[in-house]
């Protein structure tokens, strides 16, 4: 999302409910700062729950509390994905959510800002150290879209497993990408124990590697069970592609990794952050005796189109391509409609929007489209053109590049002219202006940029 711009969800907690004591509980995360989907803001929660005809607001009365369980300040994952999540289970406060709870010192009155709360975070006192980036512009909006839907699915089946032998210490590798920093031995080394299920004996120093196969691609949480004792090691990577026989570790590209360090005996992981994969492995090390992997799968989530198309051929590669192409946009298109929802996960007009016409035509949606004309409309800079990727990073840094010749990259203007046309599509599709409300005064200042550019000879230049 813009930060000057965020939407509040709506969430019925009615179910989690009970008759006499309830206790109120968020657990919360900044991502930190440049992120595909979200390239500035600063840390904060705003909540306001409706219990009866009573109101509870979040406010300095509610308390807070840092879990050592997952260090602060962690590197960048890649330049367009903020977090870079490790989590040590030995150290989670667990049962901090109940009601017989007894809240230690490390629980503090938390901070209320003096800002509106019906402006954005960005525009609040709480300090900025990376941006000191300050905000009056904007405000909170209510939710435009549905909520995405979620389901569980497990692993087709685990593919191929191995040992790995570290010729330097699996930490720098991981931080670092060091070369030639292990050797690896394929053979098999899970024993099954029935359905998604597996054990995995120790074998001195060296490490376990199970790779894990899901039937298509998902975006969504992978999760997995493992008992073990207090210490083990797992890094989950997760991948969109992988050729068995090939990498032994999956880590080829954008460090896409997490790593979860468990408690004494069983520990259920899923990271913070969704992922988008098709494969999801485990880096085991850092144990003796045996280990059990068990409950290997996904919260999957997606968008609730209201049509579910059905398209049945009879040449068999056909078939497989539109199948494909289907899963694709049930991938791509959710909160925001992205190019590459592993990648970067940014919403772009020119690479991105010609899904709109199949989100129009055979998703029968017109909520997401028109999510999207507003949003990437926000992106439009003071000059008049518009960040062909927004809300996203990438283009704020590649300007602040350019300014220093250090990337060839840039705004791309074909992109702005082309989200014209976008706005175009969506009139013709729904007949509906209310939803061109706040793009048309933009594209307008769009036209006035392009006027003043224009040459002599009434050509922009390239």
């Amino acid at each position: 999302f813009d930060p000057r711009w965020p939407e509040a969800d709506p969430v019925n907690i009615t179910r989690y409910l009970h008759a006499g004591k309830n206790v109120i509980a968020c657990q919360v995360l900044f991502y930190g700062a440049g992120d595909g989907t979200s390239p500035m803001g600063k840390a904060g929660l705003l909540c306001k729950l409706k219990i009866g005809n009573e109101y509870i607001a979040s406010d300095s009365t509610w308390q807070s509390c840092l879990p050592k369980s997952w260090p602060a300040g962690q590197y960048k994952r890649f330049f367009l994905r903020s977090l870079q999540e490790e989590f040590d289970a030995r150290l989670f406060p667990y049962g901090w959510n109940t009601e017989n709870y007894v809240v230690t010192a490390d629980w503090l009155s938390s901070h209320q800002s003096e800002t509106s709360a019906a402006k954005p975070s960005i525009s609040t006192d709480i300090p900025d150290y990376q941006w000191q980036a300050y905000g009056v512009t904007g405000n909170i909006r209510e939710r435009s879209i549905p909520m995405m839907v979620e389901n569980e699915l497990p692993v087709k089946q685990l593919t191929e497993t191995a040992w790995i032998t570290w010729k330097r210490p699996a930490d720098e590798y991981f931080d670092v990408m060091t070369r030639n920093a292990y050797s690896a031995e394929r053979t098999n080394i899970a024993h099954s124990n029935g359905s998604n299920s597996w054990t995995v004996p120790s074998n001195g120093q060296k490490a376990a590697v199970l790779t894990f196969e899901f039937k298509e691609q998902c975006v969504g949480w992978p999760h997995f069970t493992i008992e073990a004792p207090a210490g083990t090691i797992i890094e989950m990577l997760v991948h969109e592609a992988h050729q068995p026989g090939k990498d032994v570790l999956i880590n080829t590209h954008f460090q896409s990794w997490t790593r979860f360090i468990c408690k004494q005996g069983i520990n259920t992981f899923e990271p913070f952050d969704f992922e988008s994969l098709r494969w999801v492995q485990l880096h085991i090390r850092n144990y003796t005796g045996n280990v059990k992997i068990s409950n290997v799968g996904i919260r999957r989530r997606q968008y609730p189109f209201p049509a579910k198309p059905q398209v049945t051929l009879s040449d068999t590669a056909l078939q497989r391509l539109v199948n494909a192409s289907v899963n694709t946009l049930y991938n791509s298109a959710q909160e925001t409609v992205v190019d590459g929802m592993a990648r970067e996960r940014q919403q772009y007009s020119g690479d991105g929007s010609h899904q709109l016409h199949s989100i129009y035509q055979t998703l029968g949606d017109s909520r997401l489209p028109a999510r999207f004309v507003k949003t990437f409309s926000q992106g439009q800079t003071t000059e008049g053109y518009f960040m062909d990727s927004w809300p996203a990073f990438d283009r704020l840094a590649r300007v602040m590049e350019r300014q220093v010749q250090l990337t060839d990259w840039g705004p791309i203007l074909d992109h702005s002219i082309g989200f014209a046309f976008d706005n175009y599509h969506y009139y013709q599709y729904t007949g509906d202006t209310v939803g061109l409300q706040e793009s048309f005064p933009r594209l307008i200042n769009f036209y006035a940029y392009l006027k003043k550019i224009q040459a002599a000879d009434n050509l922009l230049p390239v």
